[in-house]
């Protein structure tokens, strides 16, 4: 008992000695510190062609090199050279010759896909639609004026490119069940890629054709290199004439969403 009695008594004594009891202070672990960044739309934004395939190393201009930003369509392929057909009695249909860039070493020319691409740099991420209209194929001959009846143009295995980060905000290129999409002579508004809103921001692309494939037929020395992710098909009664046929493929890019 005298022992407890003589710890509570020291106890007291340093207790009066140092003038009172003090609680350790708790030490401070974490911190915050707040940021902030506010954006503003691209207006004033240099618009450059982002090339689909980095082989070969070709140089391309967008439509107008002096547009800029925040919203406009950056490319479209220039031409479609369907080739030189025989005429017959029944269906036909024919590849694309593919189209030719210069090469930026500037040794010349190299067969590349075909593709169009958006810029979206609104920053409201909105969403858009790019589309097309086919008026008819027509002979150059103005004597004859004849027109390819019934022809339409075929897209096959649509690729879709996006600088985004996160694949669930890439658009998207409609097409059926064999991964096609047919384009008729004498139609407009045919949706060729879109972005529902949440989706598109950035650069967007659709490309067609397999670079791969390009770039071995011309290693190897081949002429007239294919693009066959692009047909020509003209159907049985066309009776093209002996002459060329031209049409136009017109392209809109429209802030209206897709769906």
């Amino acid at each position: 008992m005298k022992r407890i009695y003589l710890a509570t008594i020291s106890i007291m004594s340093i207790a009066v000695l140092s003038g009172g009891v003090t609680a350790a202070a708790t030490p401070i672990l974490q911190g915050n510190t707040e940021n902030e960044v506010d954006f503003i739309p691209g207006n004033e934004e240099e618009i450059d062609v982002e090339l689909p395939e980095k082989e070969p190393e070709v140089e391309i201009d967008p439509i107008d090199p002096e547009v800029t930003g925040p919203f406009t369509l950056v490319h479209v392929p220039k031409r479609f050279d369907f080739g030189t057909q025989v005429i017959s009695t029944g269906p036909g249909k024919s590849a694309m010759l593919a189209e030719l860039e210069r090469l930026s070493d500037g040794s010349g020319t190299a067969p590349y896909v075909s593709f169009a691409q958006v810029l979206d740099t609104r920053g409201g991420h909105n969403g858009w639609t790019l589309n097309v209209d086919l008026d008819q194929f027509t002979s150059t001959d103005a004597t004859l004026n004849h027109k390819l009846r019934g022809a339409y143009i075929e897209f096959q295995n649509p690729q879709i490119r996006s600088n985004a980060l996160d694949p669930a905000t890439f658009p998207t290129a409609p097409s059926d069940q064999f991964n096609h999409q047919t384009i008729d002579v004498g139609t407009e508004g045919n949706t060729l890629m879109s972005a529902a809103p949440g989706q598109g921001a950035g650069l967007s692309t659709v490309q067609w054709g397999n670079q791969t494939l390009l770039n071995q037929q011309h290693a190897a020395g081949e002429e007239d290199i294919l693009n066959e992710a692009i047909w020509l098909h003209i159907p049985t009664g066309a009776n093209p004439q002996a002459t060329a046929y031209t049409a136009t493929l017109t392209w809109h890019l429209s802030a209206t969403p897709g769906n």
